[in-house]
């Protein structure tokens, strides 16, 4: 998930509330693919003996958790600068630079944290592909 992102790129009130409602839904499906991985890491789908199972599944799920608190901090964060956005096209400001450097710099942000999880979720199914039974029980 790659976005291009640029600072000469001048946007009006519609403009940054589409980003967000786009960046809110970006958020929900990392949110529900946590949720999968989470109930993956906890099922009974892995072969048993296999070994240091149980410790490197704690591990992702720390590592998730640790993720999860990271996520919901930058959408407190998300929140609140849709708050402002709300403002600023509430009042027709035409001088929005400060809210418009903040959007690109929480764009770059979401990029970082989109990236962040792919390559979690990426080890995570690396370890595990291999690790899955081969009959069900």
């Amino acid at each position: 998930m790659t976005k291009e992102v640029s600072i000469n790129q001048r946007k009006d009130g519609e403009g940054f509330s589409r980003d967000i409602h786009k960046w809110i839904s970006e958020i929900n499906f990392v949110q529900d693919e946590i949720v999968f991985v989470k109930k993956m890491l906890n099922s009974d789908v892995f072969e048993p003996g296999t070994a240091n199972l149980f410790e490197r599944i704690r591990e992702y799920i720390g590592l998730l958790e640790s993720f999860e608190r990271e996520l919901a901090t930058f959408e407190t964060g998300l929140q609140r600068h849709e708050v402002e956005l709300g403002t600023l096209i509430e009042i027709n400001s035409e001088d929005h630079s400060d809210v418009e450097t903040e959007h690109m710099e929480t764009a770059l942000r979401l990029e970082q944290i989109t990236r962040k999880f792919q390559m979690l979720k990426s080890g995570i199914f690396e370890y595990t592909a291999g690790i899955f039974r081969k009959k069900r029980r």
